[in-house]
Parts: structure tokens; sequence; C-alpha cells
């Protein structure tokens, strides 16, 4: 089953920051910079920030090179790791860049804490080819002869067929036939937020190295067990709270071990008892993902560091 909400890509975690940004902090200082997520000729007399939102080996950077960089009035790094990568491939200096988390509107507990009960509902967010096939084939093969108490919900970029590759092709039809799928192309943050309130558990079993990914933070905070890849910066932003597992290179593998990952939560959730263990632990990892992430306290940190920047250059 499919529902077209919007015919948007996916944006990335960087965008959604800059989205609040613009939508919280100060118009006064706002209107003292321009703010940049992909790299490009920094106008005179502009004080530009940049917010990197591609890998640190996109050929788009190529232009940082030669310590170009410096043309910027600050680069913002959405994790520490994306800053090593920065500094390994383009050599950027450690002290050149500022490491601000993207952030995002926590979920209000009473919505976290109202699950559904006659399904368990698996949510993934995220482009087709970041980890879908995993996910929806773990799905798929515990659905079979167990667990038909299970639903899928998927929040994804579904392209033209003629832009597919064969593979994505035969998985969005596998998916779009599959009556215990919900399908949703993008999604507004309130349509999001409403799958995440449905949701019981988040995964993402990709191989792609995120910078930040604000889907994995906004689902903790709606209360959801949350199973994904040790990719990127993934050990840096789930503080732990997370069901993560060891990324492994070969994708027959990855499948297999995520396949029992996942098993392994539903049993949870077939069990009364674990059920609650559990629940306990999820609300322990909202308040400690809250705390870190929140855009309230990330809007002040933004406002600070503007005020800095406008200080330091007059």
């Amino acid at each position: 089953m499919e529902s077209n909400s919007r015919n948007s890509a996916i944006v990335t975690s960087v965008d959604l920051t800059l989205d609040l940004i613009r939508r919280d902090v100060k118009h006064t200082l706002l209107d003292e910079f321009e703010f940049v997520t992909s790299p490009s000729k920094v106008t005179d007399g502009v004080r530009t920030i940049f917010m990197p939102s591609v890998p640190a080996d996109h050929p788009s950077l190529e232009c940082l090179e030669d310590g170009r960089w410096k043309e910027y009035e600050a680069i913002i790094f959405a994790s520490h790791w994306q800053q090593q990568m920065y500094n390994l491939f383009l050599d950027i200096p450690y002290g050149a860049g500022i490491v601000l988390r993207n952030a995002i509107d926590t979920v209000p507990n009473k919505l976290s804490r109202n699950k559904p009960k006659k399904f368990t509902n698996i949510l993934y967010v995220g482009e087709m080819n970041r980890g879908l096939d995993l996910a929806y084939g773990a799905f798929k093969k515990l659905t079979r002869k167990m667990h038909e108490d299970t639903r899928m919900i998927v929040v994804t970029n579904l392209t033209n067929p003629e832009e597919m590759t064969p593979s994505l092709q035969s998985l969005s039809n596998d998916i779009r036939d599959n009556p215990k799928v919900s399908v949703f192309r993008d999604a507004t943050e309130k349509e999001l937020l409403s799958y995440m309130q449905e949701a019981h558990i988040f995964v993402y079993p990709t191989d792609y190295p995120e910078m930040s990914y604000t889907p994995l933070l906004k689902a903790i905070s709606a209360g959801c067990m949350c199973i994904h890849s040790s990719t990127g910066s993934f050990p840096e932003m789930c503080l732990g709270v997370t069901s993560m597992y060891g990324i492994i290179e070969d994708r027959p593998t990855h499948g297999v071990k995520f396949l029992h990952e996942l098993e392994n939560a539903l049993n949870v959730y077939s069990n009364p008892t674990k059920r609650e263990r559990l629940i306990e632990h999820l609300n322990t990892a909202k308040h400690t993902v809250d705390a870190i992430y929140s855009w309230r306290r990330r809007k002040e940190q933004w406002e600070d560091l503007l005020k800095n920047l406008l200080t330091s250059s007059s």
C-alpha cells in the first residue's frame, strides 16, 4: 500500500537543522550571515557559514583543497566523526571547524508512551538504497510463519521506475504489493511524528556513513527501540542507548546479522515481562537523547556562536 504525501527528495539532517535555525534563531543575527550546505564561492563582504551535507570524499569538495576553506566565516560540523573525516580527506585543521550537533524538536512524553497494542510496527525512514532491502528482507522472512501481528511502515524516496536499478525496482514492487507494509513517499515533520508514534521498532541497517541522522534521534525521543549499524557517526550519535551492532562489509552477512537483531527485538515485544523492562529502558534513552539533542538547547548555542562570530570579525 502506498501513500504520496509530497514529491520531494528526503532532505539531509543538516538541511533539517538549518530549517530550525531559520525558524527560531533571531533574525537580527541571521541577517548578518549566509548559510550554505554545499561548497560554493564566497561573495566578497558576505559572512558565509559552511554546514557540510556531503561526505568528506565527495568530488564537489575538491574546491576546498589548498586552503580555500579559509574563505568561510566558519565551518560547522554535525558530529566529531564528520570533522575527523574532513581533516583526514581535506586536511582541514580541527581548529578551523566547530562541532555543533544537529538537534530535534523533542517528542512530548505523552506522545512517546502511547504505542499501539494490536500490532508491533517496524519503521524505516531513509533512501531506498541505504538499507531498505535488508530491513524489508528481514521483516518479510520473520513474518512469514511467526510474528504475524507485525507491520512495517516505510518512508522513502520512491522514484520513477526508469530511474531505478533492476534490484531497487524489484524491491519497490515487492513492497508496494505487500499488504502488511505501508509506504509513504517522504513526509512532513507532522506526518513523520505520527508514524514514529505508531512505531515500536525503528530500523536502519545501512552501510552508508551518515554524518548525522536526525530521524534516529527523533525515533529515540518518540520511544522507539532503535536497531542500526555502527557505520559513520552512529557510535557517537546514539550515546549508547540504542541496539547498535557492528557494521559488516559483506552484505549477505550484514543481512543475517540484522535479521537476528530484529528477531530478538520482536521476541522481546511478544513477551509481556521483557516488554515492560524494555519500555523502562526506552524511557531512559528518551530522556538522555532529549537532554543532549534538544533544539531548545541547541538554539541558544547557535545564537551564542553567531554573536561571537560577529564580535570577533568586527
